[in-house]
């Protein structure tokens, strides 16, 4: 796992002369940095000095540095499921002044109100428990199927456009939606990965293989859910093309990249989502 970041780092930054090869990047921590050392010239107190500039580089704690070696999901999904509140709250406060048409001593008089009892459940209608459990459960699904996979840090949106798509939906006690999207080419290899099979060209039996991935995952996570008295029931999965998602509150995007392919992976809880398509046309 932590290869797989790393690596990313180095190319990036010209470090080394071009990128390290997926299964050294796939490797565990110190197999990989044996490897690089033998592939790239670099000595290891060089690669100790590397890896200290792009913790400082990237922010990341002891702990996030701890949970990136270790290639643990569940240490890891805390760490990328990691939102700065005080500037999303921020941000969607104006967003709702400028659309409530009220004044700054009005929205401050909401503030001093109640901050956290009202304006977190308002804006950010995520329960991080409830989510890091679902990726939890997404990611190791698609690691069994797929080996390593570069997880990119999160981003809250409220407007996603893309050219293929599978989603789901989960309706009940809390409503979730979720969905993996791309191009094409990273779809087809979870496809193939999951079908055990070759699959070279974005059609119905991918998409198929997709929505029996999705509809395995979220079959899992209702069944936890159940057991905490939260009961979902599952929509039949749909494949899309063209079209655009919009939501009332934060949606949670995930880029992806397998084997030099990249998917997002979109998610939310109990937002209103309009699927139109893109231009704007219904």
């Amino acid at each position: 796992m932590f290869g797989l970041y790393f690596s990313e780092y180095l190319s990036k930054n010209g470090i080394i002369g071009g990128p390290v090869p997926w299964d050294v990047q796939c490797l565990d921590f110190d197999p990989y940095i044996q490897a690089l050392v033998e592939n790239t010239g670099l000595s290891p107190e060089e690669v100790q000095r590397h890896i200290s500039d792009y913790q400082n580089a990237d922010n990341l704690s002891d702990e996030d540095l701890s949970a990136l070696k270790s290639g643990n999901i569940d240490m890891i999904v805390p760490f990328l499921f990691h939102f700065d509140p005080a500037e999303e709250i921020e941000k969607n406060l104006l967003a709702y002044q400028k659309d409530s048409r009220i004044s700054n001593s009005q929205l401050n008089e909401l503030k001093r109100e109640d901050l956290t009892g009202w304006i977190v459940p308002e804006y950010i209608q995520t329960d991080p428990r409830h989510a890091n459990y679902y990726l939890s459960v997404f990611l190791k699904t698609l690691f069994r199927y797929t080996g390593k996979i570069l997880i990119k840090k999160p981003s809250l949106v409220s407007e996603y456009s893309f050219s293929k798509m599978v989603l789901q939906r989960l309706r009940g006690s809390q409503n979730y939606l979720a969905g993996l999207a791309g191009e094409g080419g990273g779809l087809c290899l979870i496809a193939g990965a999951y079908s055990g099979r070759t699959v070279d060209e974005w059609d119905e039996y991918a998409a198929d293989c997709i929505s029996e991935l999705i509809n395995c995952i979220n079959g899992m996570f209702a069944s936890e859910m159940s057991n905490e008295n939260l009961y979902l029931e599952i929509d039949v999965p749909c494949t899309l093309a063209d079209k655009k998602l919009t939501s009332n509150s934060p949606m949670i995007c995930m880029p992806l990249k397998i084997a030099g392919q990249e998917i997002d992976f979109v998610f939310s809880v109990n937002a209103d989502i309009d699927i139109e398509a893109l231009g704007g046309q219904a």
